[in-house]
């Protein structure tokens, strides 16, 4: 439920920053600006009346599993249990306030040494867009922190690993395609979302090779946390941050680049990020991948549902309007994703069972002898 009120969040925060930014143009900067910042909080109230609509429905549901998996401990002194928490959030909390600090530097840094104001909208347009894939990505961080924590206390070192493995290859079938279709239609969505400012292809193809490794950073993070070394994730990211401060007023300042060099720099930032974490996490549990199957074979997918989204919207522009092609590439896009990932029999049925209602699709498509 936590993971599903995070996509309800993320998902009305992309939809209604839309809405309430096209119900705005033309009035000033500020009541713009205002009405998206409205945005994220109506979306934040959707997602929290989600979460107490589910927990009274089912609270009596709840209240029995939470009694069935009571365990008897001993009394411990509220300082310790103080001192627990805090030891727990103030990390997370930490890594969370770095990661919105690394989102302000771009604001701090364009705003000063280019004075293009219309160039950092652009760039937060399209920062909002990966974000709603971003947001699946972090619903499987959620999942497996809890679960990696129980199969380590157990000395399952080995079941963690397979978690984590199928746990990576999950965000990888999830965010592949995504950049694909940022990537091949970038022009196109830029048109259809934003109209008023349909310019930024280049910036958004850029954002989907940050938003590769940011899915892979969630993944991670959620293994540290599992395993109670929750220092890491935020002592790592607070240094990735320090270099894109760097890199931003080096390409900004000094070389007087434009706005696309913020983007390079947050693509060398995640870069660092995510293989310092892949190179300490190594040291506490030992990353298992099966390159076929979790690397080649989705990007064999994503190669061939992004040449045919391509020619799907060439074919299709020719009589039909850009914005329509849009929405009929997209959609043409998953159903040729999904099916190639079965015609190569990308999927299994431990990998269904991973996603929600997952018994219920293994059920439908194992009748079509496709999944292993």
């Amino acid at each position: 439920s936590t993971s599903i009120s995070e996509i309800i969040e993320q998902f009305f925060n992309c939809v209604l920053s839309i809405l309430f930014v096209y119900m705005t143009v033309g009035n000033k900067t500020e009541i713009m600006a205002a009405a998206g910042n409205l945005s994220t909080s109506c979306a934040a109230l959707i997602s929290v009346g989600y979460m107490i609509s589910h927990y009274s429905l089912k609270r009596r549901y709840i209240k029995n599993e939470c009694l069935a998996q009571t365990v008897p401990t001993e009394n411990e002194p509220t300082s310790k249990l103080i001192k627990t928490i805090v030891y727990l959030a103030v990390p997370a909390a930490f890594a969370s306030l770095v990661s919105t600090l690394s989102s302000n530097i771009d604001s701090i840094t364009v705003n000063n040494y280019t004075g293009n104001v219309e160039a950092f909208g652009l760039l937060s347009k399209t920062e909002t867009l990966t974000h709603m894939p971003l947001a699946l990505s972090a619903t499987l961080y959620i999942a497996i922190v809890p679960v990696i924590s129980a199969l380590i206390k157990t000395g399952d070192t080995s079941g963690a690993q397979k978690k984590l493995s199928g746990t990576l290859f999950l965000s990888n079938i999830i965010i592949f395609p995504c950049a694909a279709g940022f990537i091949v239609l970038a022009g196109p969505i830029l048109s259809l979302l934003y109209p008023a400012a349909p310019h930024g292809a280049l910036l958004l193809q850029l954002q989907t090779v940050a938003m590769i490794f940011s899915a892979i950073t969630y993944v991670l993070n959620g293994v540290f946390y599992g395993l109670g070394k929750q220092k890491y994730p935020a002592v790592i990211l607070l240094l990735g941050t320090l270099i894109k401060l760097v890199l931003n007023i080096v390409f900004l300042k000094v070389f007087s680049m434009d706005v696309s060099s913020a983007v390079v720099s947050t693509i060398i930032y995640q870069a660092f990020v995510t293989v310092v974490e892949v190179i300490f996490l190594n040291k506490f549990i030992k990353i298992k991948l099966d390159f076929i199957k979790q690397f080649l074979k989705p990007l064999v997918s994503t190669v061939i549902m992004g040449a045919l989204v391509y020619g799907v919207y060439s074919l299709l522009s020719n009589i039909l309007s850009s914005n329509i092609c849009t929405v009929i590439s997209v959609f043409a896009g998953v159903v040729i994703y999904f099916l190639s990932l079965l015609l190569m029999r990308t999927l299994s049925k431990e990998d269904f069972l991973m996603l929600p209602k997952g018994e219920l699709l293994y059920r439908i498509f194992s009748k079509t002898r496709l999944i292993k």
